[in-house]
């Protein structure tokens, strides 16, 4: 493994997420109250959610009647996890 960049005295390693989970990134669409959807059920390229991979039945059918609004949420907290931002 690569021991990091090198910057001037400053050296910079990169951190590795096995899983957002493992990281409790949640993903909550304002308004409603649901516990949130572990960022990994979304998919990383286009953050689609199949809502049949939801265990929670209750859970499920929110998303299902706000699959826009989850989505788009998870497109934003992606992006700001890519620039730093973990909360």
């Amino acid at each position: 493994m690569p021991s990091g960049i090198q910057l001037g005295e400053l050296r910079i390693r990169p951190t590795v997420v096995d899983s957002w989970e493992s990281m409790k990134v949640t993903v909550h669409v304002k308004g409603l109250n649901s516990q949130g959807v572990c960022l990994d059920n979304f998919a990383p390229e286009d953050d689609h959610i199949d809502p049949s991979l939801i265990g929670h039945r209750g859970l499920q059918t929110e998303i299902i009647n706000n699959k826009d609004k989850y989505e788009q949420s998870a497109k934003s907290r992606r992006l700001g996890l890519a620039q730093g931002r973990l909360s």
